[in-house]
């Protein structure tokens, strides 16, 4: 009896414990889930770098959105300054044209007067050349190559300082042209490049 129910023990004893190879079973699977639960946290620290990382790289993009928009309003500032510069330049430009042609056509009315001038005092000089031929010829006490030579010696003198005259007037006038051609040259740049 005692050993039948020994016998009864023991194989409910057994049917209690798990079988050696349930066992082994048992302890992969517990390696496995170790193995597995050390890789997840591996990747979910991987996970949080990530997202730091990504959190950075928004801050820097925003970072840079700002400094393009503070570029783009500095681009537009410097834009308008320009224009605003080239404007008032050509304005100016503009009055310069003006003031010399103003210029010239006051130093080209100043040349005509002078011209008026020298031709006023050729009729003069010639008036007293036909008053001196007349005098002389009435008045026989006077020394007819003397007073011709003095009258030469005068008209050589007043001669000299016309042709002065002209050379003058006429650098002027080649100096109005050249201030002329040189407007309208920058006139003609300052177009071309609009």
């Amino acid at each position: 009896m005692k050993s039948a129910n020994k016998n009864i023990s023991d194989v409910y004893f057994m049917k209690q414990r798990n079988p050696l190879s349930e066992i082994k079973n048992e302890s992969i699977y517990v390696d496995y889930f170790d193995e597995h639960q050390q890789q997840i946290e591996v990747l979910e620290k991987k996970l949080l770098e990530q997202q730091s990382i990504s959190q950075k790289q928004i801050e820097e993009i925003d970072s840079l959105k700002k400094d393009v928009q503070s570029a783009k309003r500095l681009i537009d500032q410097t834009q308008n300054q320009l224009d605003q510069f080239y404007q008032e330049m050509k304005q100016k430009e503009e009055s310069l044209y003006i003031f010399e042609k103003q210029l010239r056509d006051k130093e080209m009315g100043l040349i005509n007067k002078e011209l008026s001038l020298v031709n006023r005092q050729t009729q003069t000089e010639e008036t007293l050349t036909s008053y001196c031929q007349e005098n002389m010829e009435s008045e026989q006490q006077i020394d007819i190559d003397i007073a011709q030579q003095l009258f030469e010696k005068r008209i050589h003198k007043e001669y000299k300082a016309l042709q002065e005259k002209q050379k003058e007037l006429k650098a002027r006038e080649n100096g109005i042209i050249f201030r002329e051609n040189k407007i309208k040259e920058f006139m003609s740049k300052l177009s071309s490049s609009m």
